[in-house]
């Protein structure tokens, strides 16, 4: 009896027992089912117990706390200091909470490391990711140092192909710097960091840049052209200029360039086939009379050319026998028409006729055009006035009344023909800056509109009309 009396108490302490833990099991499960293991530390600071949103927040603060950590960096005892923020470098609150900080089912408190997790430090890293080029470019300027690494390459000088040397870089071992970060981002704590150089080796070397002109020495062949009767070749030696060299899977490459044969085949072909064309001129005035018929011109089409001879040494093909065709084109003769910038048969007898726009003026008779001459009338702030005006009065030498000291020979004074009035405008010569005219304005300013207002008319169209256009000769100015 008192057998069977332990048994049961033992059956029931045993049930009570396991009663006990499974319902604190459950009971620490379900308050942990949203929440962060209660000894989880990510970047050195405890974030254990808190709901994984409060986490997150934490973590975020955290991060910019960090990004603006200094990290020491000592490069051949040259010491300088760098932050995550310089280095481009943002750690991940998403990728930190999934990666972390784990989520439990119900029955995972069943699971042996479930309490493992539970009663153990767990120190977490934050997680981030990095370019480690984008971090050694970033560090080769912070210590303004790089020394790229260069290819043996190909180039022509004077007809042959000459092989140029490469030479060893150097960069930054970043390999300390990726230990550092993750040191930091994973206690929270910089270090003094220690940097070294690593070297950077060519992809091109001298012997593969020799085996490439080889190569190219071996594989081209003379290109011959032909137009008609005229026959072109272009050697070899021509063609090495025409080839740009590129590095392409550590090796030399090389390609014809089309600008390159172009600008050949514009000096050494186009020119002695091309014919420009002359216009047919035809004078509106004289009721489109035609004094020159022109003549059609003829044009290397160049462009078509070119990419037929680029794809001739790609493909390595053997022109001796059947030369390449020159193709042109024929440029169809365009139209000049000269129209008059004068209006005639605007007066009977002698007038002048004014073109502002041209920068001429034009001496008549009636219909009969006599003479033109280039001359400089006002500048935009002190422009010409436009009209009909006469000639009311003469002079061999006058000075500027509103620029003393300036003086202007063979003067003609303008008034208004309707209402004559005198406005203090005239035609004159190249002004002078002083009485003997020894000193003068540049005759170059002809053409140009740069005067206060008057018609400066260069020196002998100037004395004609001082000597013939008579007080009151009539003057259209006109744009």
């Amino acid at each position: 009896m008192r057998k069977r009396q332990l048994a049961l108490v033992t059956v029931f302490s045993f049930t009570a027992l396991v009663s006990l833990i499974m319902a604190t099991g459950s009971f620490t499960a379900y308050a942990y089912s949203n929440r962060v293991m209660p000894r989880v530390l990510i970047a050195g600071e405890k974030i254990g117990g808190q709901g994984i949103a409060e986490a997150s927040m934490q973590i975020q603060q955290r991060i910019a706390s960090l990004r603006e950590a200094p990290i020491l960096l000592n490069l051949d005892g040259k010491l300088t200091t760098v932050t995550l923020k310089e280095l481009g470098i943002t750690p991940s609150v998403t990728k930190t909470v999934q990666e972390k900080l784990k989520s439990h089912s119900s029955f995972d408190w069943l699971k042996f490391n479930y309490w493992k997790e539970f009663f153990s430090p767990v120190e977490g890293g934050l997680a981030y990711s990095i370019n480690k080029t984008t971090l050694r470019q970033k560090l080769e300027h912070k210590f303004n140092i790089r020394t790229i690494a260069r290819n043996a390459t190909l180039r022509a000088v004077d007809g042959r192909l000459q092989v140029i040397d490469g030479r060893d870089g150097r960069t930054l071992d970043v390999t300390q710097l990726n230990a550092g970060i993750d040191n930091l981002l994973r206690t929270g704590s910089a270090l003094p960091i220690a940097l070294d150089f690593v070297k950077v080796t060519p992809d091109v070397s001298v012997s593969d840049a020799k085996e490439a002109k080889a190569k190219i020495e071996k594989t081209l062949l003379p290109i011959y052209l032909k137009f008609e009767q005229q026959n072109f070749s272009i050697t070899p030696q021509d063609q090495y200029g025409m080839l740009d060299f590129k590095v392409k899977g550590e090796k030399l490459r090389w390609s014809a360039s089309t600008s390159s044969i172009s600008s050949y085949l514009y000096s050494n072909v186009a020119i002695s086939l091309n014919i420009s064309m002359r216009q047919r001129t035809i004078l509106a005035a004289k009721n489109n009379k035609v004094t020159d018929k022109g003549s059609e011109g003829r044009e290397v089409q160049l462009a078509a050319l070119a990419e037929e001879v680029a794809r001739t040494i790609t493909e390595h093909t053997d022109t001796k026998n059947s030369p390449i065709q020159i193709a042109t084109r024929t440029i169809p003769v365009t139209d000049y028409i000269i129209t008059p910038g004068y209006i005639a048969g605007l007066w009977k007898g002698l007038y002048l006729d004014i073109n502002l726009t041209q920068q001429r003026i034009y001496i008549l008779d009636g219909k009969n055009l006599l003479a033109s001459y280039l001359i400089s009338s006002g500048k935009p702030g002190t422009p010409t006035p436009i009209g009909q005006f006469k000639i009311v009065n003469k002079a061999s030498l006058a000075e500027s009344s509103l620029f003393p000291g300036i003086w202007m020979q063979m003067w003609n004074g303008l008034a208004r023909l309707d209402s004559g009035l005198v406005e203090g405008y005239g035609i004159h010569r190249i002004p002078c800056f002083n009485a003997s005219c020894t000193l003068k304005e540049d005759a170059s300013h002809l053409g140009t509109p740069v005067s206060h207002g008057c018609i400066r008319v260069q020196d002998d169209g100037a004395d004609w009309i001082f000597a013939h256009a008579s007080v009151g000769t009539k003057v259209n100015i006109h744009i």
